[in-house]
């Protein structure tokens, strides 16, 4: 009896490990995929407000439009 409650003890543990396991590297995937965007994201970002300063120093723009993306531009970085 003592035997059977000491073995199912074991296996509970040794089931709740591989479950803690489990979530632990499905959480490291997650945290890897939010990373992976957010970088991703930032260099959007970054090639977009150069885009975006190129135009508003090339004088193609009127100058009040050019000083407001400027602005922005600066925000943005």
């Amino acid at each position: 009896m003592i035997w059977t409650i000491v073995v199912l003890a074991v296996l509970v543990l040794v089931l709740f490990g591989f479950w803690v396991s489990w979530r632990a590297s499905r959480l490291d995937r997650l945290h890897n995929r939010v990373e992976s965007a957010r970088t991703a994201l930032d260099l959007a970002l970054v090639r977009r407000s150069s885009a975006a300063a190129d135009l508003a120093s090339s004088g193609m723009i009127d100058p009040a439009t050019s000083l407001l993306l400027a602005d922005a531009v600066r925000r943005a970085r």
